[in-house]
Formats: structure tokens, C-alpha cells, sequence
């Protein structure tokens, strides 16, 4: 077997390979904030299919074969314990109000979308959830709001207050892109009663304060249409 300072030529490239993968799932995840596991699966595939050749083929030398073993190890594993962080714990509804804020700018950032909300916390209710919606079911991980999707922004826990009917979060923002733009409707719904929901949406603001955009028109319990 080939050396490569004293060492098999297949380790040297594997190492290498493993730095460079990891690497670049590292930086995708640290860039993104996530990782979607959709997209952890498209990267599984495709690492599988253009790993494939390099490593059967008997004409591969040993520095070649281990860079493409080793960057396929990288990319696979970081990208899968990447997704399953993303899913279990980067959108855990328990997240600090600035880490929601944080998720919110990346949100309007990579979409160029603009988020109008209540900021870090109205009325004693902290920002306690941010989710990109379609269906009714949370996208997990997405960061862009494409066609059909809706930008969920909670204040107060699930449970904050309870009544005949059941339980709810005191005020949750509903954000819609109008058509391709940068424009959007805001929605405002939740268990605070519609006194409250009239005075939130007096006080909805531009998540960036420099946004020189009309403030947005909001409908109250009026979010799908009923």
C-alpha cells in the first residue's frame, strides 16, 4: 500500500475527506441555521452517487479512494445529526425570545420577506415560538416561506389561557407574502380576546427598524379565509 508521510496514502485522504465534508455541512448548517431533512436526504443520495465510482474503481489510487470515503463519511453523518438537532432541538418551542428574533431575521433575510411582529415579548407575553407553516403542519427547519406557506409567530405559551372551548397561546401573528413581493398581510389570532388582538395590532412593528414599508393591514381571526 502507497505512504504518505509514513503513513497509508487511503488514511491521509480520508482524513481530509472527513475535514472537508464536515466542513461544509458546518458552515451550510451555521449559515442557515439548520438543516431540513429533506435536504439531509438529497445530500445522502447524491454523496452515495458520486462517491460511488472513486471508491470501486480498481484504477483509484489510495490518496484519491480515502479523500472520497472520507468526504462522504463527512457529509453523511454531520448532515444527518445536523437534521436530527434542526428537529428536536434547534425549533424547540422553549427557545429564548432573542433566539426567535434571530431565527425571525434569518427568516425575512433569506426570503426577502418582509416580518412585521410584537417584538421580543407584548403585554407580559414573550415571543415563545417561530415556525414556517404550510397545511397546517410546521415545516421543520425551513428557513424561506415559499407559495402556500405562512409565517407563524407565537406570544405566551400553547397553554397561557384557557377557557370553555380550550386552551391557546395569548396572541399568534400569521404572516403571508403577497404573490413574489416582499409584501405581506399579517393575520391576528390566539385566546386573548379580540379587545387585546385590536390592540396588538395597533402595535405591530417592522422586525427591522429601518423597513421603509407601509405598516401591513391586519385582519383579526381572519387568518384562512373563515
Amino acid at each position: 500500500m502507497a505512504s504518505f508521510g509514513g503513513r497509508p496514502a487511503v488514511w491521509v485522504g480520508a482524513g481530509l475527506g472527513v475535514v472537508l465534508g464536515g466542513g461544509l455541512v458546518v458552515g451550510f448548517v451555521l449559515m442557515a441555521g439548520g438543516m431540513n431533512p429533506g435536504l439531509a436526504g438529497l445530500i445522502v443520495v447524491l454523496t452515495a452517487l458520486f462517491a460511488w465510482r472513486p471508491l470501486m474503481s480498481p484504477d483509484t489510487g489510495g490518496v484519491k479512494r480515502g479523500f472520497a470515503l472520507g468526504t462522504a463519511v463527512g457529509l453523511t453523518v454531520l448532515s444527518i445529526t445536523a437534521a436530527v438537532y434542526t428537529v428536536t432541538i434547534g425549533t424547540d418551542q422553549d427557545e429564548d425570545p432573542a433566539a426567535l428574533e434571530a431565527r425571525l431575521r434569518q427568516i425575512s433575510s433569506a426570503g426577502n420577506l418582509q416580518v412585521w411582529y410584537l417584538g421580543s415579548s407584548y403585554n407580559g407575553w414573550d415571543l415563545s415560538h417561530v415556525g414556517v407553516m404550510q397545511d397546517g403542519s410546521e415545516m421543520e427547519g425551513d428557513t424561506v416561506l415559499d407559495p402556500g406557506q405562512y409565517l407563524f409567530i407565537m406570544y405566551g405559551e400553547y397553554d397561557e389561557i384557557c377557557s370553555d372551548v380550550g386552551c391557546g397561546s395569548a396572541i399568534e401573528v400569521i404572516v403571508r407574502r403577497v404573490g413574489s413581493t416582499a409584501k405581506v398581510t399579517v393575520c391576528l389570532d390566539g385566546a386573548a380576546g379580540d379587545d387585546r388582538l385590536r390592540e396588538a395590532a395597533d402595535a405591530l412593528r417592522p422586525l427591522e427598524p429601518t423597513d421603509p414599508a407601509p405598516k401591513a393591514t391586519a385582519q383579526l381571526r381572519r387568518c384562512f379565509g373563515g
